[in-house]
Formats: structure tokens, sequence, C-alpha cells
């Protein structure tokens, strides 16, 4: 069993409320996410009993080993810190928690702490940012090359689409064609391919289903003109469970408490 996932949570010791302790958790999600696809590319081998380390800010408790394949560590936790940094770009306290978090692992389970400031090193390289790209699709016979990007921030994640001239290379065009609030639960299902006809370019889901659907004609004016997809169901709770999804990657919040509340 390898080591695969590491998480940040708020303890209800510190905050009963279990909204505030999802706000907490949507807000670091873009590192956790980072940072447990980075570590499993350093295949570290556990002791088979756990392959995710969960890290309690504010918890009260020893180190100890989970039910279901995970340990638990608790560290301190400082709200005024939290509070002066919630929903900036400032990682400093986020990334202090983890680090305090590792190391009580790494006495806990023996896990060399040189893992950790691998995975934290990696972080920083990456500009502190979770980037990555999930798609590039050639338009055959358009010279055009089109490319969907997620980008996965303390406030939001989005997927960016660009158009690019294959001869000479050149940019078309760009911009955000779906967003979400910060939780992978969301959107992690909803991106993985790009497929065309005549008319439109499609992005589509892991089912596969196309969520969005790009217009090809403006791409080769430069301009990016976007909608949702037509719903492929007949059934109700299949199209009511589409349109939610449709609903969940339109999100055009720019206040997470305030929109969770």
């Amino acid at each position: 069993m390898y080591l695969r996932y590491i998480s940040l949570i708020l303890s209800n010791d510190i905050e009963p409320d279990t909204v505030a302790c999802y706000i907490f958790k949507c807000h670091v999600r873009f590192i956790c996410n980072f940072m447990s696809k980075a570590v499993r590319k350093y295949k570290y081998e556990t002791d088979g009993t756990y392959n995710m380390i969960s890290i309690v800010a504010g918890g009260s408790f020893e180190p100890c080993q989970g039910s279901n394949d995970y340990i638990e560590v608790s560290v301190p936790f400082v709200p005024e810190r939290y509070q002066a940094v919630k929903g900036t770009d400032d990682v400093g306290y986020y990334l202090e928690l983890l680090t305090e978090g590792f190391k009580i692992a790494s006495q806990f389970k023996g896990i060399p702490m040189s893992l950790f400031e691998n995975i934290l090193e990696d972080f920083k390289n990456a500009g502190y940012k979770n980037k990555f790209k999930i798609k590039s699709h050639l338009i055959k016979g358009l010279n055009i090359k089109a490319t969907i990007e997620g980008r996965f921030t303390t406030n939001d994640f989005s997927l960016h689409f660009s158009a690019y001239s294959i001869s000479p290379k050149r940019l078309l065009c760009e911009g955000i064609v779906a967003r979400s609030q910060p939780d992978e639960i969301i959107f992690q299902h909803c991106f993985k391919d790009i497929t065309a006809d005549k008319e439109w370019l499609y992005i589509m889901d892991f089912i596969p289903k196309a969520l969005i659907r790009i217009r090809i004609a403006d791409l080769k004016k430069g301009l990016l003109y976007y909608e949702p997809a037509e719903c492929p169901y007949c059934q109700p709770n299949l199209q009511e469970a589409f349109n939610q999804t449709i609903k969940n990657i339109s999100y055009t919040g720019t206040n997470l408490e305030k929109d969770l509340r």
C-alpha cells in the first residue's frame, strides 16, 4: 500500500459549525490536492495499514491509526492567523500547519521527513499554484489546436480554454469556460476530453457526455463562444442531475463564505 492522500481539516473542537469547517476545507483543498498527486510519484510504501495522512488543525488528541486506511494527527491552530489569510493567495499559514503535521506523522510512523520536504518543494516550484493540463485536441483541417487546463485555487476551480493557430503558432482566443467552488467532489469527474463535429467542440466528462460546447467558427475569428451542451437524457431524474451539474460548474460567486451560508 502506497501513500496517496494528504488532507488538512479543521477540528470540530475548534469550530463546531460544520459550514465553517467545510469553508476551511475548501480554502485548503487546492494545496492538499496538489500534494496528494505529488506524493504518489515518490511511491512511498507504507506498512500496509494506511494510504492517507489526515492533519487536523486544532485537534487535541495523540497521533492515532484510523480504521479506514488513514493516520490522523493534530496540530495547534491559531484562528486569528487563519482569518488573516482566508480567501487570499497567502498560503504560508496553511503550509506551516501541514509541515507541523508532517513532522508528527514522521515521528509516529517513521516516514522520512525528506518525503514531505520533497512535496513541499514541488509546490514551491509550481509557484504555490495548482494548475494541470487536462486535454488538447487538434481540429482537423482547420490548423487549430484547442487545450483545456484546470486551475484550482483557494477560492474556486476554473477550466481555462485556449485555441492556437498551429502554423504560424499564435494564440487565437482564451478564457474561462467553467467554474466551480473549490472542492474536487464537484468538478473531478466533469472534464476529461475534447471531441468535435463540424460546428462545435465538446468538453466531455468521464461518462462520457458533453457538458460544454464551443463554436468552432468563432475560434477562427479569435472569438470564444461557449454554452452548456444539450441535455442527452429523457428521464426526469437524469435531466435533473445533468442540470445540477451544469449549475455546479457555472459558479459565479465572489465570496465563498457568503455563498455557502
